[in-house]
């Protein structure tokens, strides 16, 4: 599904963003705002130029009582904003802002484990999508907050490979984050992590890449000021030959 299906979404999509409405049941939302995200998902670009449509009903969505709700929109949110790119720019504060109650009701322990990983990963895509954009010393550390994953291992790959992106281009806000980052993805390598064995093995081939040879110094002193436990797993799977 790519470009090629535009044709056939253009007659669809608005029947889908009349169920997300809040004149119609809460399941009815859920489908439909879910509906769009998967479409969106497998179209990557090509659903860039929806954006400008979806945006009220994500606007909307992400503010819904039903938790269902707003995991199915913070889905939807992320890969649309992945596939938009830059075109995200002028809506990324906007965005950072609706899907921030999430995260601060999970400090106060609030929030249900799937909705939590639905948004760090939207967060994750707003990152890599306009990296520029985003307050990344304000929204890392609340991103880093809500990893490891806990339920949707779906997404493993999404967060990991933004943390491990952030390092590789040297940002200033994931070299101060160093020991956080360093625990989580110990945490992510960890035989009680829900990632799977690919999702691990490009972490470690992320952390084995050559753009991160500068930065051995500092990743070798921020494991050494991690629990014991987590850095020998870091110890473990970075000796170990590519």
């Amino acid at each position: 599904m790519g470009v090629g299906f535009s044709p056939f979404f253009d007659e669809f999509l608005p029947l889908l963003l009349k169920k997300t409405k809040s004149s119609c049941t809460s399941q009815e939302r859920q489908t439909s705002v879910g509906a769009i995200g998967e479409v969106f998902q497998e179209m990557k670009q090509g659903g860039a130029r929806y954006f400008s449509m979806v945006l009220p009903a994500l606007k909307r969505c992400l503010k819904d009582q039903d938790s269902r709700v707003v995991r199915n929109t913070c889905f939807c949110t992320g890969v649309i904003a992945e596939g938009a790119g830059e075109a995200i720019v002028p809506h990324v504060m906007e965005l950072l802002q609706l899907l921030a109650p999430v995260f601060q009701k999970a400090g106060k322990g609030t929030t249900e484990e799937g909705l939590l990983d639905n948004a760090a990963a939207a967060v994750a895509r707003i990152v890599m999508a306009a990296p520029n954009a985003v307050p990344l010393d304000q929204v890392l550390p609340a991103l880093l907050g809500a990893l490891p994953l806990k339920v949707d291992e779906a997404e493993n790959e999404t967060v990991y490979g933004c943390i491990i992106g952030l390092m590789k281009m040297k940002h200033p806000a994931a070299l101060a984050s160093m020991p956080s980052i360093m625990a989580i993805l110990a945490k992510a390598l960890s035989e009680d992590s829900i990632a799977d064995n690919v999702a691990k093995e490009k972490i470690v081939a992320g952390l084995k890449d050559q753009s991160m040879a500068d930065l051995a110094p500092q990743m070798t002193d921020a494991i050494n000021k991690i629990p014991p436990e987590l850095a020998q797993i870091l110890r473990k799977n970075l000796s170990t030959s590519q």
